[in-house]
């Protein structure tokens, strides 16, 4: 009836159009449904048109004759129909999918699926990131997902950013882009602000929560963020798009779609930010790109996608003392004009899936990761032997400015090969990856140096050191369905890594203080899982998982020394003196205090989806076996290092409801409740009288992490206006572990509003939108994390922005 509807307008509106005018509408052939970024032109002319959201099109100025017109979408067969014009001035047109075998082929073996998988995961679909998107980074545009807690350095979301999930913090929660992991190899952090405005090139986005399974990317702890860039996106036009807010923040950008002949489809964006940041001399510049070039044939799909950023952020990194965000809450205690991080990270990846039968295809990825940078910082009171301006220590002290530079190469393969067999799919697969790194320091300048008695040239070298790394990874998913409706799911994950480190000559590094290691980690980590679907709409699944992590470059180190200190050796039991001729070449070192993480998580959930309303929860409880922590351990003197906690529990209790409450208005909430807290952990440390004691924090609950977090969103559309309103909750959370109601951050809500209107053919050139975003509507101050100092006695705060606005345009051709 619909379709005798819109035909039945088209023919009316014929008398009304003028003689010259070609119209009509695209549909799909087999569903009925409008067609939008159809090319449609007339064969051999300059005469041209893209469909619109309701697959209408409209070309002028046509002279009486026959013409050839060419209909063309990348997923589509071309059409090209013969017309005698202007007796054919109205069309209908059907056009029919690509015959290819790849339809239902995984693009990505990284997507759980929902009532099979038996994992707990929420989803953001294209249109969630875009109502969201204002250029913030990843992690603040995560927020809004259960469990998730992020904040930013600044206050302000764009610029240094971190997430937590279930109490475990970045260096724990795995990372993907396109199914290649994007932890950093040796810190196993995700630094954000050098992915500047990569939600602009999203279309998807997964957030498996809990263990990772090796087939949504590597092993990790806390869950799994997996996001797939939209290179093959169906749509085509160009965008313009700019922002401009509160703290002068500015983004300005543009992005293409195009089609290359017949099977290519080509995707660019090129864009820009600037934010002065909520806190003090905290301000950003960053650019970025994106270039994706994509392939679909009749059995493959190969993508080849070139993207990253560069950035230059004015350092917040550190927490504002208590008494000084009280006389000023945008306080930074980082005072140099100059202390920034200078750093950019290209990526390189090449996808191709190719469809063996009908039951069988594979993947293949290779990538390739280059970073690049330094970060500045002014240092009072330095010793220059530390430097290696002096021969011996404590003789001279000056202020001086450094920079600490790091270059990095990262290559890799993901490979796996699908197999979907009676009754079941298997998937088998392997990852590889090759990292290595130099990392270095050069003084910039030392102040007051022509009064002082040292040799100093700008951009003198005092530390120099390298690490490699490899990773080795090999597994096998099998999703079994004995019945229709109960899936099985077993994996089985096996992963050998390499990690060498050596100290380079350089300043007053040689002989005695230059040191090397090598260790290896060889970890098994099983997964099983079942799901039961009772009807259409209810679910039930459980699954129990093993996971390890390996110590990172500076967890193989003390608490507060790191690779670059002068005489300060890695956390290891045994020392070899590797002597050359007479002379001292280095010390190798071997058996680390620090052991290898590992957890067991036992997960149950359930599902209940009629369409008007979904409903998902779901239970969690996570052993957590030697977490490394800042003192666990103590030396073979007996001294307190950086060491390992017995056991830790983090367990709770996961809620998502979405619901329609009226046609065109919804409601959407989340709820997590978190119990964190150590099981067994007797940390070692230091009295008053430097008195090596014990502190039993058995039962404690772990800092930094809000017990309670909780958002409700209310949506209302009516045709092209958008708006939402949001309430976030945000527990307390402790800054230690000695749960001292004196160290906390107190919990906090916010109120956010976003607002979007769409004009369609504005001045019938292009599709306009406008949007603004109000966050924090109630301008309440806030801290959102810190720290306790121990030996000041002072609790560190990171402020919240106040209330902040943010405007944005965007033109769609």
């Amino acid at each position: 009836m619909k379709k005798i509807l819109i035909m039945l307008v088209v023919l009316l509106s014929a008398n009304l159009i003028s003689a010259d005018t070609l119209m009509g509408q695209v549909s799909d052939s087999d569903s009925g449904e409008a067609i939008t970024g159809v090319s449609v032109y007339i064969k051999n002319s300059n005469k041209g048109i893209i469909t619109d959201k309701d697959g209408k099109f409209t070309i002028t100025s046509l002279e009486p004759g026959e013409y050839n017109v060419i209909f063309q979408r990348l997923d589509y067969k071309i059409l090209e129909q013969v017309i005698n014009f202007p007796d054919d001035r109205i069309l209908n047109i059907r056009m029919l999918k690509k015959p290819t075998e790849i339809e239902g082929m995984k693009v990505s073996s990284t997507v759980a699926v929902e009532r099979e998988t038996p994992v707990t995961f929420t989803n953001m679909s294209d249109d969630m990131i875009d109502e969201a998107n204002f250029g913030q980074d990843i992690p603040m545009l995560m927020n809004e997902l259960p469990n998730v807690f992020s904040y930013a350095d600044a206050g302000s979301p764009m610029g240094y950013s971190n997430m937590k999930i279930r109490g475990f913090d970045q260096k724990r929660i795995g990372v993907m882009i396109n199914g290649i992991p994007l932890n950093d190899p040796e810190d196993h952090n995700v630094y954000w602000v050098n992915m500047p405005d990569f939600a602009e090139s999203i279309s998807n986005v997964q957030f498996q929560r809990g263990v990772g399974s090796s087939i949504y990317g590597i092993s990790t702890f806390g869950g799994s963020l997996n996001m797939q860039t939209n290179t093959t996106k169906a749509e085509y036009g160009s965008e313009v798009f700019g922002n401009y807010g509160s703290y002068n923040t500015i983004k300005s950008g543009f992005k293409t779609t195009r089609n290359i002949k017949d099977y290519f489809k080509l995707n660019l964006r090129l864009s820009r930010i600037i934010s002065d940041g909520y806190r003090d001399n905290s301000a950003t510049e960053q650019w970025a790109y994106f270039t994706g070039l994509s392939r679909i044939g009749a059995r493959s799909i190969t993508e080849l996608n070139f993207y990253g950023g560069k950035e230059i952020t004015h350092a917040a990194w550190y927490a504002s003392y208590e008494a000084d965000l009280e006389e000023n809450h945008q306080h930074n205690p980082i005072t140099y004009d100059n202390e920034i991080d200078d750093f950019s990270q290209p990526h390189l990846e090449l996808h191709h899936s190719f469809m063996i039968n009908k039951n069988m295809s594979t993947k293949n990825s290779l990538f390739y990761i280059k970073g690049n940078g330094f970060y500045e910082q002014y240092k009072f009171d330095r010793d220059l032997w530390e430097y290696g301006l002096v021969d011996s220590s404590d003789t001279i002290e000056a202020d001086l400015i450094r920079q600490k530079k790091v270059e990095k190469n990262q290559y890799g393969w993901v490979g796996n090969l699908d197999w979907s067999h009676y009754l079941g799919n298997l998937t088998i697969g392997s990852y590889i990856s090759i990292f290595d790194s130099e990392h270095w320091g050069e003084v910039k300048e030392v102040i007051g140096s022509d009064t002082l008695d040292i040799d100093f040239a700008k951009g003198h070298e005092y530390y120099n050191y390298i690490g490699e790394k490899q990773y080795y990874t090999f597994y096998a998913n099998e999703l079994f369905q004995p019945m229709q409706n109960l899936n099985l799911m077993a994996n089985l994950y096996y992963q050998i890594i390499n990690f060498q480190f050596q100290q380079n000559e350089s300043g007053n590094f040689t002989g005695e203080y230059l040191n090397s290691y090598k260790v290896e980690y060889n970890f098994f980590n099983p997964r099983f899982g079942v799901n039961y679907n009772f009807n259409e709409a209810m679910n039930v699944y459980a699954n129990i998982s093993f996971a390890h992590r390996e110590p990172t470059d500076d967890e193989l180190f003390d608490t507060w020394d790191g690779p670059d200190d002068l005489g300060v050796a890695p956390l290891f039991a045994e020392a070899d003196t590797i002597v050359v001729g007479d002379q001292i070449d280095h010390i190798e070192w071997s058996d680390p205090y620090v052991r290898d993480e590992k957890l067991i998580d036992y997960e149950i959930g359930f599902g209940y989806d009629t369409g008007s309303w979904k409903v998902k929860t779901n239970l969690f409880w996570m052993d957590f076996q030697d977490e490394i922590v800042g003192y666990g351990g103590v030396n073979d003197e007996g001294s307190p290092i950086r060491g390992n906690a017995d056991e830790t529990i983090h367990r709770g209790v996961e809620l998502e409801i979405e619901t329609e409450l009226l046609a065109d208005l919804k409601w959407s909430g989340s709820f997590s409740y978190n119990d964190n807290y150590f099981e067994k952990f007797i940390m070692k440390d230091w009295d008053e009288n430097w008195n090596v004691i014990d502190v039993d924090y058995s039962g404690k609950k772990i800092g930094g992490f809000p017990e309670i977090i909780a958002n409700s969103k209310l949506a209302y559309r009516w045709n092209d206006l958008f708006t939402s309103l949001q309430v976030q909750h945000v527990g307390k959370q402790y800054l230690d572990n000695a749960e001292n109601e004196d160290r906390i951050v107190e919990a906090y809500q916010l109120l956010n509003l976003n607002i979007s209107y769409e004009f369609a053919e504005f001045l019938y050139l292009a599709d306009l939108s406008l949007n603004l975003k109000v966050n924090n509507i109630l301008d309440k101050e806030y801290e959102t994390s810190g720290y306790y100092d121990a030996w000041e006695g002072a609790n560190y705060y990171f402020p919240g922005a106040g209330r902040n606005i943010i405007a944005g345009i965007r033109v769609e051709f």
